[in-house]
């Protein structure tokens, strides 16, 4: 090794980068294009701040070796002298030139854990272009690729929570990073601990909200939303963030209302909710047509249980929408008949009982309700004395049974007797078919004449 060489190398591990310019010079007049020279001298620059000749001993590299496969040229003069290409990206981020740099840093990523400001700056550049999504990904990549930099990469996802507090992204990346570093429960009690005194910070909050959802504990963070409301009805991302729990727990009704408040609140914002409202609509429509698509293989397979089942999700969704209570009260006749076809009768009969008054809840839907009873009407008599005598039933269900039955014993069995004695226990009852069952009464005594 030459003295001039050894110097050199010496003045960089001391960071001494006068020296290292001044043997750097020295050395190049006689190799005027050797790469390990010309980077030593491109970093030394760098340090000192004159990005002029920095870019020249770059530009004088590019010219000794025009390629830009940073894996070739690294297996032939070794990792540490491509260092000249982080020198050449950081110098196009300081000075403004973002595409430039972007282009450096991508092709830098071949070099793996090398280099690790080939993350870092680009998610700043990223920022500044407010692709924070994008800004994200190169801190996550950053964190599992360059793993030394853990710190740096999540610090720089902690503060695009301050730029981007509505970024789902951001907080499931920081979720990653906790839980790889096993630190996701302590986190959660050491910023709620801050929260019950009143020293948590909104971005601290936000993330505590964000750590439970992560962890699948919607009601621990749907409670901990609900607490911060109360003490911040105004925020809107509190109500954002709630609405995101509805909508895990598909409670889609209250998930919509919740963005709406948060949008009443913003008006002058209005667009910062748009993507969050447009994405829980998206969700809404594939969660409706996933349940229309079960309710049809249910059927097919004759699960009618699982099939009502979705039916009554469809409705929880959207209560008004005539196209679902029409779904739902199709599903129950259809599942009635299968029923019947099994000759499962009491499960038939229940479903009987539960079509009529949703026929008297949804008038509009078309039904042959008394063509079903008809089906059944010999078997009826035993199902319901079963159930009743079962003692599994109470309150308003009990006596639509009994109404039910006494009406079948008054004018289709003939049996008066047992029939009066089921409608003045439903009438002593006092529930909801009181007035009905009186009124049955006195119509049947005076049918009876003198």
């Amino acid at each position: 090794m030459s003295k001039l060489k050894e110097n050199r190398k010496k003045a960089l591990m001391d960071n001494d980068w006068d020296m290292v310019i001044k043997y750097g010079k020295m050395e190049i007049e006689q190799e005027p294009q050797s790469v390990k020279i010309l980077n030593d001298l491109s970093f030394a620059y760098f340090k000192k701040q004159d990005y002029d000749q920095a870019l020249i001993c770059c530009d004088k590299i590019h010219e000794a070796i025009p390629t830009e496969d940073l894996k070739v040229l690294s297996e032939k003069y070794g990792i540490h002298y491509m260092r000249y290409n982080e020198v050449l990206g950081e110098i196009y981020y300081l000075q403004g030139r973002d595409e430039d740099a972007l282009e450096v840093f991508d092709r830098l990523k071949v070099l793996g854990p090398y280099y690790s400001k080939k993350y870092s700056l680009t998610a700043k550049i990223l920022i500044r272009k407010k692709d924070y999504n994008g800004a994200v990904k190169e801190y996550a990549d950053m964190r599992t690729k360059c793993p030394r930099h853990y710190k740096v990469a999540t610090n720089g996802l902690l503060d695009l929570v301050d730029v981007d507090p509505l970024n789902e992204e951001v907080y499931t990346a920081l979720f990653n990073a906790f839980n790889e570093a096993k630190d996701v429960q302590n986190i959660i009690l050491n910023y709620d601990a801050l929260r019950k005194k009143g020293k948590a910070s909104e971005k601290f909050l936000y993330i505590l909200i964000h750590l439970h959802c992560c962890s699948g504990k919607y009601e621990d963070a749907m409670k901990i939303a609900r607490e911060e409301i109360d003490k911040q009805p105004d925020n809107p991302h509190l109500h954002v963030f709630l609405s995101r729990i509805y909508q895990h727990l598909m409670e889609y009704p209250k998930a919509i209302s919740c963005i709406k408040e948060a949008i009443k609140l913003d008006k002058h914002n209005e667009g910062r909710y748009r993507p969050s409202f447009d994405a829980l609509i998206k969700n809404l429509s594939t969660y409706e047509k996933k349940l229309v698509g079960s309710i049809n293989t249910h059927i097919r397979n004759r699960k009618c249980l699982d099939a009502i089942h979705s039916s009554e999700k469809l409705l929880e969704i959207t209560p008004e929408k005539k196209s679902y209570q029409t779904a739902l009260i199709k599903v129950i006749e259809k599942s009635i008949s299968i029923f019947l076809a099994e000759g499962n009768i009491e499960e038939a009969v229940m479903l009987i009982d539960r079509l009529e008054t949703l026929t008297e809840k949804y008038s509009h839907v078309p039904v042959q309700m008394e063509a079903i009873k008809k089906q059944v009407s010999d078997k009826r008599v035993t199902v319901y004395e079963n159930m009743i005598s079962g003692e599994k039933l109470d309150g308003d269900q009990l006596d639509r049974v009994r109404y039910e039955l006494a009406n079948i014993y008054l004018t289709e069995v003939n049996d008066n007797d047992r029939g009066i004695a089921l409608l003045q226990e439903v009438a002593e009852a006092g529930g909801q078919h009181k007035s009905d069952s009186h009124y049955f009464i006195a119509q049947h005594f005076k049918n009876q004449g003198p």
